[in-house]
């Protein structure tokens, strides 16, 4: 009989490394004191590397990021990408007071680390009942300027590679918080209508890939995803990438080729 291990053997089917970006907040990024190769972003990596498909990634993740620090992070940092995996919104729709007044994460430093503690100070003393009350309340990210600023990574992502794939994620609920988880589901409803209207771009309602698994399995905290949590997520970002994004057969004809 005909020797088929070589047939049946996973097959390095680029000519150079798939390029992997993930752009995001502290769920993309990792929480402090999570191992790098933890991420989903990581583990996804690994699993294009364990179907023949070598892959660089980069990820953009960070603590406390909206899309207003995604879109400078794009714009100073972000190499092409054959596959951009993206996810914002924990922080976008979170409700805080006098919401036009924020101090950015990226690009950090001394001065604004101490305006924000300054300003965390003066936005406590606002919630109390009696000022609540002449005090504007919102989103930190309005949902209009998130789906601006959505649209405005995705579209330099395509500047630098035409042909890139776009994979959307939806931000995981907050434990104990109803009223937050609410907002959230939101944004997600935006970022799936983001999917629907953009070509090459998919999104995934992590939700329901997470269902099966117990609070403890999906959550470090109330609003940090765990490693059992981040393995379901990059398992099926690898599914959709290998049955809807041809991904390994497209990288030796997309620009920037090494």
């Amino acid at each position: 009989m005909p020797d088929t291990t070589a047939q049946n053997a996973p097959r390095n089917v680029s000519q150079r490394p798939l390029r992997l970006l993930a752009v995001g907040d502290c769920n993309t990024g990792g929480a402090l004191g999570t191992a790098a190769k933890d991420r989903v972003s990581s583990r996804l990596a690994a699993r294009f590397e364990a179907h023949g498909i070598s892959c660089a990634e980069q990820n953009l993740g960070y603590t406390m990021s909206t899309t207003r620090e995604g879109l400078a992070r794009m714009q100073r940092d972000a190499e092409p990408a054959d596959l951009l995996v993206l996810n914002f919104g924990l922080v976008d729709a979170w409700v805080t007071s006098i919401p036009r007044v924020y101090i950015p994460y990226y690009p950090d430093g001394v001065f604004k680390r101490l305006g924000r503690k300054l300003l965390k100070s003066v936005k406590r003393r606002l919630r109390a009942p009696l000022l609540r009350r002449f005090v504007p309340i919102g989103a930190v990210v309005p949902i209009e300027e998130y789906e601006q600023n959505m649209r405005r990574i995705m579209a330099l992502a395509r500047e630098q590679n035409p042909a890139v794939r776009i994979l959307l994620w939806g931000t995981v609920p907050v434990v104990g918080d109803a009223e937050r988880s609410r907002k959230i589901s939101h944004y997600n409803v935006r970022l799936r209508n983001i999917a629907e209207a953009e070509p090459e771009t998919w999104y995934l309602e992590t939700m329901d890939v997470l269902k099966g698994l117990n609070p403890e399995e999906i959550y470090l905290d109330h609003l940090h995803i765990a490693a059992a949590a981040a393995d379901r997520i990059a398992e099926e970002m690898l599914q959709i990438s290998l049955t809807r994004m041809p991904l390994g057969a497209n990288i030796p004809d997309l620009p920037n080729a090494a």
